[in-house]
């Protein structure tokens, strides 16, 4: 009968415990810190490496430098389109095209991003242009799932 009371009591503290873990406020970071910080998407693991949201200028301040590992046994996908931020004013911003690198010839086209296969335990790192500027605070989204508010 002890062992029982006692089971009860662990699994209410369990549930107590997953409820507020649940209610608790989305990961929250400055923009600077970024880089310092990963996060877990079901066998993925994004970086946010450098991103430049905010300014007047458009190209080429308003993007996002992003590393996505896999860490699973199997290869996996990563689609940039599932990549979203949301400003403080609610307008959403994505990723509009793939930069091949920060100065490159107007003679090469941007890149429609597509998704990307990453083989087991191997890594990308690319840079995206976004389709404008981003308000802080900002929320980034991937595939639906809140990653984190960008305070500044």
């Amino acid at each position: 009968m002890v062992h029982s009371k006692s089971l009860v009591g662990a699994l209410l503290v369990v549930m107590a415990a997953s409820i507020a873990l649940a209610g608790q406020e989305p990961f929250q970071t400055r923009k600077a810190d970024l880089s310092k910080h990963s996060f877990a998407v079901a066998e993925l693991k994004l970086t946010i490496a450098k991103f430049r949201g905010g300014g007047a200028i458009v190209w080429p301040f308003h993007s996002i430098q992003i590393k996505v590992e896999n860490r699973s046994a199997t290869a996996q996908s990563f689609d940039p389109n599932k990549l979203s931020l949301v400003s403080k004013d609610g307008k959403q911003v994505s990723v509009r095209f793939r930069i091949q690198g920060w100065f490159s010839s107007p003679d090469v086209p941007p890149e429609t991003p597509q998704a990307r296969s990453i083989a087991p335990g191997a890594f990308i790192q690319e840079i995206y242009h976004l389709n404008g500027k981003v308000g802080f605070p900002a929320r980034l989204f991937y595939d639906g799932k809140e990653l984190a508010v960008i305070t500044d």
